[in-house]
Order: structure tokens, then C-alpha cells, then sequence
């Protein structure tokens, strides 16, 4: 029993941890036209979206790009930009199921692993039964959940901001502490 309450701790770090790493961020998006051409990271009827200089968003597909100008078509109608009117174009990150899988599976055999100790006090036999069935139970509901949830999560990235259009937002906090005050102060600023 001991065994599998150390095994269930050592799972549960494992979760935690992998659930604070920290992302990886892609290259910075490259500022002008000529840049995006000769890059060219979309074609011919992708999806993009495109805030102009007024702060608008279009979701449209390409139609035409040159070094002067992205042409795209939103709703039926055709929408010309100039470099000078766009201040940034995104489109759909794909995103693989793995993560979410993964983070499933493991959170399914804590669960299991918990599950078999309440079901199961200080019973060795039971433990040896049903544990491997209830961590298998749960590992596989966890699997789905994981994949589910992953899949329901769409991030666009940034491939054109133009120089000085980038929104910067700063995040500040302070601890708040007193004798009879505990808490902290977090402000945001755009």
C-alpha cells in the first residue's frame, strides 16, 4: 500500500511540474511586406486574419500578395491593403492533440492510483486486483479527456506586425501585508 501512495506522489509531482513549464514562444514576426514575400508563410486561399491600422479584424482568405499589396476576400467581398494600412496579420496555429493526451494519461493514473487506495484500505489483495483495472479505467478516460479538451483549444500566431504597432501590456504586482491585511494588488496597463 505503501508502494502505491509513493507512486501515486510521484505521479502527482510529475503532473504538477509538466503543468508549469513554461511555453515556447516562435520566431518574432517579420515587419514589411518584402519580408513576408520572401518568407511567404501562407498561399493562395489561406485563412488569415488582419487588423488594420484603425484596429479593425478581418478573418479572410488570400487572394492575391505582392510587395505593395495583400489582396483577400472576407464574406464574398475582395479588401486591398497597403503595408502602411495593415498593423498585423495572424493566422492559425495548428496545435497536435500529444500535449493534452499525455497530461490526460498521467493525471488518469493519479486518479486510478487514488482511486485504488479508497477503494481498497489496508486490504493488499484488493489493491492488487483492482488497482491495475481502475489505474487502466481512469489512465484511459483521461487519455480522451486530454485529447478532447486539446482539441478545443485554436491559438492563432503573429506572422506580420509592423514596426511600432505591437501592443505592449504590463503586468504589475505587489504584496499587500498588514497585521490584520494579507492579499496582493495586480494591475494591468496596455
Amino acid at each position: 500500500m505503501n508502494c502505491i501512495k509513493a507512486l501515486g506522489l510521484k505521479l502527482s509531482g510529475l503532473v504538477l511540474l509538466t503543468g508549469l513549464s513554461a511555453p515556447l514562444h516562435g520566431q518574432t514576426p517579420v515587419s514589411t511586406f518584402e519580408e513576408l514575400r520572401s518568407g511567404l508563410t501562407f498561399k493562395k486561399n489561406d485563412v488569415i486574419q488582419i487588423t488594420d491600422d484603425s484596429g479593425r479584424k478581418i478573418s479572410a482568405r488570400v487572394a492575391a500578395f505582392s510587395a505593395e499589396t495583400l489582396t483577400v476576400k472576407a464574406n464574398g467581398v475582395q479588401h486591398e491593403f497597403k503595408e502602411s494600412q495593415v498593423r498585423e496579420i495572424s493566422r492559425p496555429k495548428p496545435d497536435s492533440l500529444k500535449n493534452g493526451m499525455f497530461l490526460g494519461l498521467g493525471a488518469g493514473a493519479g486518479a486510478g492510483l487514488v482511486a485504488t487506495a479508497m477503494t481498497c484500505p489496508n486490504d493488499p489483495e484488493c489493491s492488487a486486483n483492482a488497482g491495475p483495472i481502475l489505474v487502466l479505467v481512469f489512465m484511459g478516460g483521461g487519455l480522451g479527456v486530454g485529447a478532447l479538451v486539446d482539441s478545443m483549444i485554436h491559438k492563432n500566431e503573429t506572422i506580420f506586425a509592423r514596426r511600432g504597432s505591437e501592443s505592449k501590456v504590463t503586468l504589475m504586482a505587489a504584496p499587500i501585508l498588514g497585521r490584520q491585511t494579507k492579499g496582493a494588488q495586480v494591475s494591468f496597463r496596455f
